[in-house]
């Protein structure tokens, strides 16, 4: 999902996302009480998961890279790593 900055309405979640005359996604709210936060599902992610039904009856979901982020806020992980002050 991409989060963006429009407020998205119980009654226009699942509608089309446009940018420039294109539809680019499907709308869809998440947190109820966030105001002018709202995210859609991207055209790609939907073709997949409909491919995925269409021709195995299940969606199989999409390949993770398995990429984290680690909060260097820590002195001893920050000396560890050898991060000279004024760094994040």
């Amino acid at each position: 999902a991409i989060q963006i900055d429009a407020a998205i309405n119980p009654g226009n979640s699942g509608g089309p996302a446009l940018f420039q005359n294109q539809v680019v996604g499907v709308a869809f709210q998440n947190l109820q009480h966030a105001e002018n936060i709202g995210y859609i599902i991207p055209v790609p992610i939907i073709k997949r998961f409909l491919e995925d039904v269409s021709r195995h009856g299940r969606y199989s979901g999409v390949t993770a890279l398995g990429i984290t982020c680690q909060a260097m806020e820590n002195l001893q992980l920050r000396e560890y790593f050898r991060m000279p002050a004024g760094i994040s």
